[in-house]
Order: C-alpha cells, then structure tokens, then sequence
C-alpha cells in the first residue's frame, strides 16, 4: 500500500552529533547537536537534495527524521516522516527508481517486540528530488523481528535490491532467516527468496567477499552460535547455502562492518561484542 499525506511532522527529542576531524592537528572538535525525533536507532548519510551538501537521516521509536545539509556544514532543522509501524531498527540509502536521487528503505516493528509479520513492515520512502519524502511503499516481511536492512544489486540487473534479517522465520519459530526482494526500478520491490540463519541474527552487511563479481551477505549472531554466517551470492538474486564461522563463547555479536582493513584488496568484517552477563 502507498501513503501520502498530512502526516509530516516536526518533532524536537533527541539529538545528532556532528564530529569533526580538524586539520592540521588531526583532533575532534566539540560537536554541535541537531534535534532528531525520539530516541534515534541509526543514521545513514546521503545528498538527498543535489544541492552538493551531505545530509542525514535517522529512524527512531517513531519516525524517519531527514536533516537537509547546509554548505557551512551545518543542518536545517529535522523534517519526520512516519514509519509503516512504531519502532524503526534500521534505515538504508539508495537510488531505488532510478531517477538520480538517493531514496531511503527501513525496517520497523511493533513496540511489544511480539512476533506478528502484519505489524511490522519494510518501508520504502522515494524522494520527490528536493530532499522530501512523501509517499511511502510499505512490505511486509515473511518473517519478523526485522534487525537490518541492506541494499545491493544482487542480480546484475542494474537496479538496487533489498536484503533484510528476520530474528523469526517464516514459520513463526526460530532460527530467523535473510530475505531479499528484488527491485523493479521504478521504485518498487518484488519478493524474492529467504535463506534460514543460525541462532538470533542480528546485523547484515553485503560485499563482495569472494572477489567473484557477485554481492555476498554476511549475519552476526547475537547468541554466537556461531558468530559470523556467510551467504555467498550466485549472481542471479539468490545464494548459496550459508557457511558459519566462529565458535560460541561468552561474548554477543551485537554489529559488524565490512571494509579492506588492511587494504590487500580484500574485504574483512568487523565485529563489535559485549560480554554476556
């Protein structure tokens, strides 16, 4: 179902800090702090305007807050747009309709936490070409306690695709599962497939880990059992069967990032854990 409408707020809760990097003496300046909606989960950063100034988005309890750049470096205050349901978890950028500006994608649940894949929903917001967001798509996954979103064009079709991780599978029981949905290129999604994951997964990234040519996924496991799963991509919009590395320990993937850390020209993963109590 799409949405448009009145239901455009501004809200004043939390804040986005801006930390620079200030040359010669390479130290972090003190920030200043832009007025978010509540409670800000993630934060992703794009020129959604073409105006040549970075901007900012985050996804909260509530809404999706957009903070269009000024060239000082500083932000207009937050325009919020609401989300499919009441608890955003993660929120990705991307040019999903092929008309040169970065559109955004996120993943909201029901507060309760609950298993319910009626109550939550991916949400695909298109930008108008001046930074706003007015019309909504939304999808409802096959699974649900959706942690992460990720975009990609898995199939070598030339338009983004979506990937997300669903803490419940399919049948309502777990272990969780990824699931992708294909973009059209206008703007739209087709479902693709799921893949079943280990025990309570949590964060996904994508890159190229095979150096194959192909998008490959990558899911930490919250339980670490184990700690890192690998999708490796055929190309086509689908993977192959997940690999699992890591032996289980006290300590709980919560995120990963992937980057050539070492710069060999090859792409590494890295964890952030907390020790389980």
């Amino acid at each position: 179902m799409s949405w448009t409408g009145d239901a455009v707020k501004t809200v004043a809760m939390s804040t986005v800090l801006l930390i620079s990097l200030s040359a010669p003496a390479q130290v972090f300046v003190d920030p200043p702090r832009y007025e978010t909606s509540l409670y800000p989960n993630e934060v992703v950063v794009a020129d959604f305007n073409k105006d040549g100034n970075w901007d900012v988005a985050t996804v909260d309890n509530y809404y999706l807050s957009v903070l269009l750049g000024k060239p000082d470096g500083s932000f207009h205050q937050h325009v919020d747009y609401l989300l499919g349901s009441n608890f955003g978890r993660s929120i990705v950028a991307g040019d999903f309709n092929g008309d040169g500006y970065p559109d955004l994608a996120v993943v909201s649940e029901p507060s309760t936490g609950l298993c319910n894949p009626d109550h939550g929903f991916i949400s695909v917001y298109i930008n108008k070409g001046d930074g706003t967001f007015p019309t909504r798509q939304d999808y409802q996954p096959l699974g649900c306690i959706m942690s992460s979103i990720v975009t990609g064009d898995f199939n070598h079709d030339g338009k983004l695709d979506l990937a997300i991780v669903n803490g419940i599978g399919p049948n309502g029981d777990k272990p969780g599962d990824v699931e992708t949905l294909l973009g059209v290129g206008d703007g739209t999604f087709q479902r693709g497939a799921h893949y079943p994951t280990s025990m309570d997964p949590w964060t996904l990234v994508t890159g190229d880990f095979n150096k194959d040519g192909n998008l490959d996924l990558a899911v930490s496991n919250l339980s670490n059992q184990p700690a890192l799963s690998l999708y490796l991509g055929k190309g086509d919009g689908t993977f192959q069967q997940r690999m699992d590395f890591g032996k289980p320990s006290d300590l709980e993937d919560v995120n990963i990032v992937s980057a050539d850390f070492n710069n060999d020209g090859n792409l590494q993963i890295s964890m952030a854990m907390a020790f389980l109590i």
